[in-house]
């Protein structure tokens, strides 16, 4: 009788043991298939990024085969611009979503660009009221404010100058 108590502890205790082993593998197994689903949607978000850099390029590169001078009704600046996303965090929405399709044509993500054309932006801490003639590429922050029809460029070209130093002492 002993020996059939002892059997069925033996026979118990294995079952216990393969029953530990079976839940930790098919955890490891659920595990393993989120760390693939997060590799998989970490390089599908990684591909559309460089995909809306490649874009970007390819609107450049045409660009630069055309005039040498930039304005806002290039391709450059006109293809990128829309009300459905807010691509640069300042609460105004200014570029559209490009849809990224499949071979089957199904969606399968979509990104947002805008090209800024930085030459075309001046810095005010480096523009100069009156630069002298001996001046390198030298601002006229007068002559900018005259081009933008403020009125009295001229003191408020000094105002500004005047703010930046601050008084003299």
């Amino acid at each position: 009788m002993e020996e059939q108590g002892i059997a069925l502890l033996i026979v118990v205790s294995v079952l216990t043991v393969v029953g530990i082993m079976g839940v930790a593998f098919a955890f490891s197994m659920y595990l393993e298939t989120q760390a693939s689903r997060h590799f998989v949607s970490a390089n599908q978000a990684r591909y559309l990024a460089e995909g809306g850099v490649q874009h970007a390029w390819a609107l450049l590169d045409e660009d630069r085969l055309g005039s040498r001078v930039d304005d806002e009704t290039e391709d450059w600046s006109t293809v990128t611009r829309g009300s459905d996303a807010d691509v640069d965090g300042d609460g105004t929405r200014e570029s559209t979503w490009w849809p990224v399709r499949a071979v089957d044509g199904d969606v399968v993500g979509h990104y947002a660009l805008r090209i800024i054309d930085e030459n075309s932006k001046v810095n005010l801490n480096t523009a100069q009221a009156s630069p002298s003639a001996s001046g390198f590429e030298q601002i006229n922050l007068t002559t900018l404010l005259e081009h933008a029809d403020i009125r009295d460029a001229r003191k408020v070209a000094e105002a500004i100058e005047a703010y930046r130093y601050g008084p003299d002492e």
